[in-house]
Order: C-alpha cells, then structure tokens, then sequence
C-alpha cells in the first residue's frame, strides 16, 4: 500500500510540477510567459487498467481469460513494434493496476488503442484514459520483457 501511494504522490508531484518546466522567462519578457503550443513537448496518454479477476489468486482465473491475457501482451508487443507503446506493466500487490503509455497524436487514436485491446473488449480489465505528458525518461529496466 506505501508503494502504491507513494508512486500516485510521485506521479501527481510530475503532473503538477512539469507544466512549471515548460515555462520561459526570456531576459525582455515578463517571469511567467508559457511558451507557445508549438513550441511545447507533445502530449501522451496513460491507460490505467483494473483487473475485474484478483490478479494474484491464480486460481481464481480461467482458461479462457489467461489466453485473453495473452493476447492483451501479444497486442501490447503489436503496439511496441509499431513505434506507439512508450511502456507497459503492472504493479506488482494486492491492489493490482496496469500502465499503458502511448505515444499517439490524438486523444481518439489513444481511446481507440485502448478499446482495441483484447482484454479491454472482453470486459476482463476496465480502463481509464489520462492525458499525460512524460517529464523525464531513463533506460530499459532488467527484468522487462524487452531485456
């Protein structure tokens, strides 16, 4: 539960404090002035994903949902080949959620990404689509499906 919260403060803290990165202050203006739309890093959306089956309790899932699971990864990969999947994953407790970070031009491209997804569609796992904007970006992780 500390994890968890601690990941929402620190993603809040992002979503309010990078808009203030964007700001320019140049020497014959006043402090403040947003710079222009053009000039302002493109937008990105997250998918918050909730499982309606307890992601732990392995018996509580059937046949039928693993292999929607599969194709829900299989899909992501599809996502990441064609160059729109900035990351993907999971918490890893009780209060189980996924992430999805698209990098997509529009708010209906990313909202059809989302619909499009088998276990979206099947109804096994309910999402919820945040604009977001990424402040900063490391390295690939060990440990990813990608290492």
């Amino acid at each position: 539960m500390d994890m968890l919260r601690a990941t929402f403060i620190f993603l809040f803290i992002l979503m309010v404090t990078f808009p203030l990165l964007c700001i320019d202050s140049p020497p014959d203006s006043k402090p403040g002035i947003v710079k222009g739309e053009a000039e302002r890093p493109p937008i990105q959306y997250l998918i918050v994903l909730s499982s309606t089956v307890d992601p732990l309790d392995e018996s509580a899932w059937t046949e039928s949902q693993i292999q929607t699971v599969e194709q829900h990864v299989t899909y992501l990969k599809s996502l990441q080949a064609a160059g729109l999947l900035i990351l993907a994953g999971r918490t890893q407790d009780a209060e189980s959620m996924g992430l999805v970070l698209l990098n997509v031009e529009t708010e209906e491209e990313a909202r059809s990404i989302m619909e499009g997804d088998p276990a979206v569609k099947s109804g096994l796992f309910l999402a919820r689509l945040h604009p977001y904007r990424v402040a900063l970006m490391g390295t690939p992780v060990k440990g990813s499906l990608q290492d």
